[in-house]
């Protein structure tokens, strides 16, 4: 598992590079307004996945349940096929309605200011044949993911959004500075990166003289769970995306730029939490498997440290120091300027929802979806108004701290609900040893700085530099503050094996 959080973390943070270094490149070339465009397909994608119907989750844990059983190879690749098929169907339909009400879209939902009525439909139509050849990869990454292959499928992911961002900066350097470029090449790089996902993962599959098929069995015996897997995917998806949805009908699309802007930076923290959730979702399904109470206990803890270790000191950095990083990152005073508030609001958000993700790995390995399924069907009660309201009286700043508030409550009310059937006895440890103490100490840290240093909207490479120093300090001892990692140097310093590798109860981590 270890290998596979290394790979994940790499693969995941180059694609966060990539899609964070050229950003400030892409509004150069297009516009906040075009960018805009670009914020409102990242959103449609991801509405889009609800209509997953819980099948990459599905296949992720039944991949890693079969490395611990024996001659399941035919079952395996009947598995794939019959959700491949499923996949491609749904992604055909998809596109087509999407290419087929482009007109309305770009006519009636976007508010264009300066941009072209056609060039925009054209945009969207672009946007439907991407995706078509990006709908299918989640359900390919899910497989090799329960393969273990997650070392293959972040080399895959480092090429594709490599080739996303960089080529996309370069044709719209040297063939034309416009989103119908942008959206052109972006159809040619994900045909290339799911071309890739279908032959690796299908090589990936012993065959053993088996010819795959489809298997209305196979759907059957999984249906229940699928079908939670996918009813979490739908109401999740309505809330992290409808804050982009709704301030894209209600904003000028000039401002959504802006909110966009900041949702992508602030997004960056997700995927770090994805890196570790890719990993620690099929051990915990292989440990359920086996019934290793203990060993999930451990993994669990250990995963929840390791991750508030990273994402406190550099989620709370950015959003404390967001003028400065704003405005050093894209060399332009009036985007910091109006930009800087929302991005600390939906930092901070971020950061509580990234957390979340293990609590939620946890409840899936066991097949539990209830909780999570009813937790997002209440919340939408009551975030969508919340969100409506501050966003007439307050514009996307009061949008950002509507996320804030939805964060807080999936912390403070899911946890102790999840926690009276699940690992019941360490609740409290894991609020205060394993997320508390990170909280504690990055907040001290970052906090002393910021109260010290003066904001401005003309940083220096000194002051960069800076931030970045006390980010890497906040994060040194956090980490030597928590248990697991206190027991883990402990064991080197006296020449024994390190906790991860013992077996004993999860009390020894504080």
């Amino acid at each position: 598992m270890r290998h596979n959080v290394v790979a994940n973390i790499l693969g995941k943070s180059w694609a966060a590079l990539m899609s964070f270094a050229f950003v400030p490149l892409y509004i150069s070339f297009l516009g906040v307004e075009s960018y805009g465009l670009i914020g409102f397909f990242t959103a449609l994608i991801a509405v889009f996945s609800v209509l997953d119907l819980g099948l990459s989750v599905t296949i992720n844990r039944e991949m890693a349940k079969y490395n611990v059983a024996e001659n399941c190879h035919a079952e395996r690749r009947n598995l794939l096929k019959t959700f491949e098929f499923i996949y491609w169907a749904v992604g055909i339909i998809l596109t087509l309605i999407i290419f087929l009400s482009a007109p309305t879209i770009a006519r009636d939902w976007l508010r264009l200011k300066d941009l072209n009525l056609e060039q925009a439909t054209l945009a969207v139509r672009l946007m439907a044949v991407v995706v078509l050849f990006r709908w299918p990869q989640p359900l390919y990454a899910g497989a090799l993911m329960g393969l273990n292959r997650q070392v293959t499928l972040n080399m895959i992911l480092v090429f594709g959004t490599s080739l996303q961002a960089i080529g996309a900066a370069v044709v719209l350097w040297l063939v034309a500075p416009t989103v119908v470029v942008f959206f052109l090449w972006q159809i040619f790089a994900a045909g290339v990166q799911c071309a890739l996902f279908i032959v690796t993962t299908w090589r990936s599959l012993p065959a053993d003289g088996h010819k795959s098929r489809f298997s209305p069995v196979l759907l059957k015996k999984l249906f229940r769970f699928s079908a939670g897997a996918a009813g979490i995917a739908l109401f999740s998806s309505v809330l992290t995306q409808s804050d982009k949805f709704l301030l894209s009908k209600l904003l000028l699309l000039s401002e959504f730029g802006y909110y966009a802007l900041a949702s992508s930076i602030a997004g960056v923290l997700s995927i770090g939490a994805m890196a570790v959730y890719a990993s620690v979702f099929p051990a915990i399904s292989a440990g359920v498997a086996a019934n290793d109470t203990v060993g999930i206990s451990r993994i669990y803890r250990q995963s929840s440290q390791f991750l508030a270790a990273i994402l406190f000191p550099v989620g709370l950095a950015v959003s404390m120091f967001s003028m400065e990083l704003l405005a050093f990152y894209t060399r332009n005073t009036e985007i910091a300027a109006e930009t800087h508030i929302i991005l600390s609001f939906l930092v901070i958000g971020n950061l509580i929802l990234s957390i979340m993700v293990l609590p939620l790995s946890l409840q899936l390995a066991y097949g539990w979806t209830n909780l999570s399924f009813y937790k997002n069907v209440i919340a939408i009660m009551f975030y969508v108004p919340v969100i409506l309201y501050l966003t007439n009286q307050f514009g996307a700043e009061g949008a950002a701290f509507a996320w804030i508030c939805l964060a807080l409550g999936y912390f403070v009310i899911e946890v102790p609900l999840m926690h009276r059937r699940l690992l019941k006895s360490i609740m409290w440890r894991w609020y205060f040893h394993d997320i508390g103490i990170a909280a504690a100490v990055s907040i001290t840290v970052l906090g002393t700085a910021r109260a010290i240093m003066v904001p401005t909207l003309q940083p220096s490479w000194t002051t960069i530099s800076l931030i970045v120093g006390i980010t890497s300090v906040a994060i040194c001892i956090t980490t030597i503050a928590l248990p697991s990692s206190r027991a883990f140097i402990r064991a080197k310093l006296t020449n024994g094996k390190p906790l991860t590798q013992t077996h004993s109860d999860e009390t020894n981590l504080l």
